[in-house]
């Protein structure tokens, strides 16, 4: 077992899920549970601690949304 700070799965997740949603709000309630399931499933399987989950989805949608504002 390799665990990391950030969780990777998650910060992938989100950042490719997040312009999905901002360009597209009336996906957020399909989409956000999938991105969320993602986090909370590293937590279920004891390869990351709840923090670097949180800190997977800040991270995957700050960059999410700062790609979309520089584009």
């Amino acid at each position: 077992m390799d665990p990391s700070f950030p969780s990777g799965h998650t910060t992938a997740a989100f950042a490719m899920l997040t312009p999905w949603m901002h360009m597209e709000p009336l996906l957020i309630p399909a989409l956000l549970p999938i991105a969320i399931g993602v986090a909370l499933s590293r937590i279920y399987f004891g390869l990351h601690f709840p923090s670097d989950t949180v800190a997977g989805a800040l991270l995957g949608t700050g960059t999410a949304l700062l790609a979309a504002i520089w584009i």
